[in-house]
């Protein structure tokens, strides 16, 4: 598997060795000794791919030049490269902690069919290759029952994110928002809200995309006093940074500026509380 190296010794902890050979069922690409214990080769290799090879260096070069943002076909070409470098090395399962979730390499990943989402939450993305046949057990598994999830809300999350990518008519699309919805209600925060403002490509979703922004954001100022002493405070408050930019947005198209800039004043006020609460370190 690949993974950052941070996360390398738990990702071995939490897994039952061969009794003989002593090797995890999973084995990992760096841990957390890094150059202490791997040849100085395999961290260079793993830096490498982390960072998308030259392939995303010069994508990243020549979009600041032309000061634009990375499109899907940078993504893709991206997501090909890092494919590539991965199966040459087995690879077929990916992890990435939210940190790493805008970066080349794992956003390239994401615009690449081979490899699929099994597994996310706010903390954790997990990938694998679906033309190997580890991978697609698991994804699969995703939609038949057998993929095992540790709660409820990642399942929902993985189920919306995978049924709105397979979407082909109307009403699926329906069942898969009626999934996210779910997710969100199980656990308010950013990823869960990323899922739902994402079914915004479907123009029959649009209009309970927006419904449900303005309710969010009015039962989150409603019980901000309440809710501010909760744990989970943080992600509520990017949630709701993030559906008034979504609104913002949907105003600004509709050139409604009064209505525009009175999200976008709500937003600015949410994040300079996200900084505060990042100031003392509140999560």
């Amino acid at each position: 598997m690949f993974n950052y190296w941070t996360e390398g010794g738990f990702i071995a902890w939490g897994q039952d060795p061969d009794p003989n050979s002593g090797k995890t069922p999973l084995r990992l690409f760096m841990d957390g000794r890094a150059q202490a214990a791997y040849e100085p080769k395999i961290y260079r290799l793993w830096s490498e791919i982390m960072s998308g090879g030259q392939v995303a260096a010069q994508i990243v070069q020549s979009a600041r030049m032309r000061k634009k943002k990375l499109s899907a076909a940078d993504y893709r070409k991206i997501g090909n490269w890092a494919s590539k470098a991965l199966r040459k090395h087995d690879v077929w399962v990916v992890l990435m902690p939210a940190g790493e979730f805008n970066k080349p390499m794992v956003k390239g990943l994401e615009h690449d069919l081979d490899w699929q989402i099994v597994f996310m939450n706010n903390k954790q993305k997990m990938f694998v290759d679906i033309k190997t046949a580890q991978g697609v057990e698991l994804f699969n598994g995703i939609f038949s029952g057998q993929t095992v999830f540790p709660d409820e809300f990642s399942k929902n999350l993985v189920l919306a994110n995978n049924a709105f990518l397979l979407s082909k008519e109307e009403k699926d699309s329906e069942m898969a928002f009626d999934i996210a919805l779910k997710a969100f209600e199980l656990n308010p925060s950013q990823v869960a809200m990323q899922i739902i403002l994402a079914a915004a490509k479907f123009p029959n979703l649009r209009s309970r995309i927006e419904e449900f922004c303005k309710n969010y954001i009015e039962e989150f100022e409603q019980e901000k006093e309440i809710i501010s002493k909760q744990d989970g405070y943080h992600h509520r408050t990017v949630a709701t940074s993030i559906a008034c930019a979504y609104l913002r947005q949907q105003a600004a198209r509709q050139k409604d500026v009064e209505l525009a800039q009175y999200y976008e004043n709500k937003r600015r006020s949410y994040d300079e509380e996200l900084k505060t609460l990042q100031e003392k370190k509140r999560w």
